[in-house]
């Protein structure tokens, strides 16, 4: 059912490279999707997911996933907008207190603050993908944000070790 939707889709609006809507296309991309860069294939992908969905509940009374993952509704443009606005919020909190940190040692008076420095900045980096992957999930961005994770991983354990000595 859903690749069947896909196919007509994005056959029917759609140019040959799937990135653009051809001139006969009846789909409206509203502004947010734009701007955060939602290709024809993805908008086909998104509408025939929603169609999927309704026709599934209608008789099986369940939701299907979909590339791995459950259906979300977008939100200005956001794939996942709850996970995005938590990502932006632990982002906000780590630029917070590394504000704090910076305001309130120096590395002449603490040396390991250094190290604090850079634990912050790997902090921050990950939930900055974190963000991005929430908003709009591509390869490239998933890798990003679990390789970004997992050098916060590494730099807590690191932490953990440096707490404990």
């Amino acid at each position: 059912m859903y690749q069947n939707c896909l196919k007509f889709c994005i056959k029917g609006n759609c140019t040959n490279d799937g990135y653009r809507f051809s001139p006969k296309s009846s789909i409206q991309q509203d502004f947010w999707c734009k701007l955060i860069g939602w290709t024809c294939s993805d908008e086909c992908r998104y509408i025939c997911m929603w169609n999927t969905v309704e026709k599934f509940q209608a008789q099986h009374g369940y939701v299907p996933k979909f590339h791995g993952k459950w259906p979300f509704t977008r939100m200005l443009g956001m794939q996942e907008p709850a996970s995005a606005i938590a990502s932006m919020l632990n982002l906000a909190t780590n630029a917070y207190m590394y504000g704090r940190i910076r305001s309130e040692f120096t590395v002449r008076k603490v040396p390991i603050v250094l190290f604090w420095h850079g634990f912050a900045l790997v902090c921050m980096n990950a939930w900055m993908w974190s963000t991005i992957f929430h908003t709009r999930d591509t390869d490239f961005t998933e890798f990003m944000d679990y390789a970004c994770a997992l050098s916060m991983v590494m730099g807590l354990f690191i932490a953990v070790i440096v707490r404990t000595d």
